[in-house]
């Protein structure tokens, strides 16, 4: 599920690697306490596409960043040159902050080839890597097929019934 950024050096400069999609999150580059100058700085890996949590969330919903439906994804994902063959490697600029959502969301719509970048941008960089403020456009449409599982989600009313059920850890 992680992967450390030398590893993603070395696959970004192998060229047999062409599958590689290397992502960064768009929409919660600003999390609480961060000031607006701050968040408009923001690193980028090189080749890295924008992940956008708002597009890929339902805009008449009635909570923020509520799950799309499988075709939207599938749509989403296209856009951004996914195919079911892709290895995806999702980071964020604060480490580890919004990363695992859409590592989540991907595996959630049938993609099996999703990890994260251990540490995120600042790990990255840490490292000695370069970086662009540039954002890469996806080079050609993708085929993702959407396939929802949805025995990974769990409703309201299982997380209710879970909170009385000693057996039963719930994790936010």
């Amino acid at each position: 599920m992680l992967v450390e950024p030398a590893q993603l050096h070395e696959w970004l400069a192998d060229t047999s690697t062409s599958n590689l999609q290397p992502l960064v999150l768009c929409s919660l580059l600003r999390p609480v306490g961060v000031n607006a100058e701050a968040a408009n700085e923001v690193d980028l890996i090189p080749g890295a596409q924008l992940f956008d949590i708002d597009a890929f969330s339902q805009a008449d919903a009635p909570f923020p960043h509520t799950l799309l439906s499988a075709s939207d994804f599938e749509r989403n994902a296209r856009e951004l040159g996914i195919n079911n063959s892709s290895s995806i490697v999702v980071c964020d600029n604060i480490g580890i902050y919004s990363a695992p959502r859409v590592w989540f969301n991907f595996w959630l719509m049938g993609a099996t080839q999703v990890q994260i970048l251990n540490g995120g941008i600042p790990a990255w960089l840490e490292a000695g890597y370069s970086s662009t403020q540039d954002v890469a456009q996806a080079p050609a449409a993708g085929s993702f097929n959407a396939q929802e599982n949805a025995r990974l989600l769990a409703d309201k009313g299982y997380v209710l019934a879970a909170m009385d059920n000693p057996g039963i850890r719930v994790i936010d």
